[in-house]
């Protein structure tokens, strides 16, 4: 068990050193530029490898990648965000663009 912990916190740390903050304007071109090269079939491992896990900030604080993520019953879907919010206004569903997972695997995006 304890074996497992290790092995968990070092899955993370990896992760987590691959990331990179960069500005909310190059954090959406990386994801409209990506979420083009997402296609039906492929695996959540793969959408997490092709999109990247880089973060940026905004006035109401950090954002990663995905945005935002929904477990519905055996689908998940992951929102990532490539429309730019107008200023002083918080970022909304809207402006993402989710990628519908089932049974691990893309069904659909956009």
């Amino acid at each position: 068990m304890k074996n497992l912990h290790i092995l968990i916190l070092a899955i993370f740390f990896a992760g987590a050193a691959n990331a990179k903050e960069i500005t909310y304007r190059e954090f959406l071109a990386n994801n409209q530029a990506n979420i083009a090269k997402v296609s039906v079939g492929m695996s959540e491992a793969q959408v997490k490898s092709i999109m990247g896990s880089d973060t940026s900030k905004v006035k109401n604080g950090p954002l990663d990648n995905p945005w935002k993520i929904e477990h519905l019953g055996s689908s998940t879907v992951y929102h990532y965000l490539t429309n730019k919010n107008p200023p002083f206004t918080p970022i909304l569903e809207n402006q993402a663009t989710p990628v519908l997972f089932k049974n691990g695997k893309v069904v659909g995006t956009g």
